[in-house]
């Protein structure tokens, strides 16, 4: 009916920042004949908020919200240690610019509908448990996002390791991995190259 306030539409962001406002606008496109006219925009401004800890891709991503850990957060950078003889403090040689961070992140996995239920399906966190699996040891680039407004752009270290507690009758597992930063997470050319996003601005 040409009414704006009847328009709703649906976008996916995955890689917004907790606490951090976005702005976001709809431009539709008319088509006249061959040639295409913008209408005017329809722009939004959203405060971004969530909980846990969100790991993914272009196509998936899954949250860790219960029994989150981060361990070794460190920024590494290579320094060179030489102790020559006659000296009596070492000489340090840092070449280069490299300089990333790395991590092992640990969470509890829980079904998805653990918040609304408050009851643990062990087939459903078992097929969480696989899929995760799958995905992590994939070997492709993904993303690392937290709480705190920090995010990463990441490869797997290691191989996922899940443990069962024998004290809750192996309900569920506690997941871990490592990572290792390998590009910036706010920069589309990085995000782009990895496989993150469809297409750079």
């Amino acid at each position: 009916d040409g009414n704006i306030d009847n328009l709703t539409f649906t976008f996916r962001d995955t890689l917004n920042k907790n606490e951090t406002e976005y702005e976001y606008a709809f431009v539709p496109v008319f088509s006249e004949g061959v040639n295409e006219v913008e209408g005017n925009y329809v722009i939004n401004s959203i405060l971004s908020k969530f909980n846990g800890v969100y790991v993914g891709d272009m196509d998936n991503i899954f949250a860790f919200l219960y029994g989150v850990n981060y361990n070794n957060n460190k920024r590494n950078r290579q320094v060179g240690v030489f102790e020559p003889l006659g000296r009596r403090y070492p000489i340090f040689v840092s070449n280069g610019i490299l300089s990333y961070d790395s991590g092992t992140v640990e969470a509890t996995i829980l079904n998805d509908n653990y918040d609304e239920t408050r009851r643990i399906d062990r087939v459903a966190i078992t097929k969480k448990k696989d899929r995760l699996k799958e995905f992590l040891s994939d070997g492709k680039p993904k993303f690392l996002k937290d709480i705190n407004g920090q995010i990463w752009l990441i490869v797997c270290t290691s191989a996922p390791d899940f443990s069962y507690d024998s004290n809750t009758f192996m309900a569920y597992p506690k997941m871990s991995f490592s990572w290792a930063e390998i590009g910036d997470a706010e920069s589309q050319t990085d995000l782009y190259q990895n496989g993150i996003i469809s297409e750079a601005d």
